[in-house]
């Protein structure tokens, strides 16, 4: 069978097209930049939790060294 051509002004012109799967090609690329979009508004949880787990254990290991060396003098850098 022959394909029906349309008359005037090009084909679908005045219709959207029927073609389904081009749709869901467009709609993915939305999605996919909304989410990039709002990925970039800061620091994860993830983040923020490895940065205060690092500043605890560095604070701690100078409170130590420091309790070391005034009460037993063997501390790094607190010593009398």
């Amino acid at each position: 069978m022959a394909a029906r051509r349309t008359t005037g002004a090009g084909a679908g012109a005045g219709r959207e097209s029927r073609v389904r799967s081009r749709q869901g090609e467009d709609q993915a690329k939305q999605q996919a930049a909304q989410a990039a979009q709002g990925e970039s508004g800061g620091m994860g949880m993830a983040d923020a939790l490895g940065i205060v787990t690092f500043v605890v254990l560095v604070v701690g290991f100078v409170l130590m060294d420091r309790y070391l060396g005034t009460n037993f003098n063997t501390g790094l850098f607190f010593t009398t």
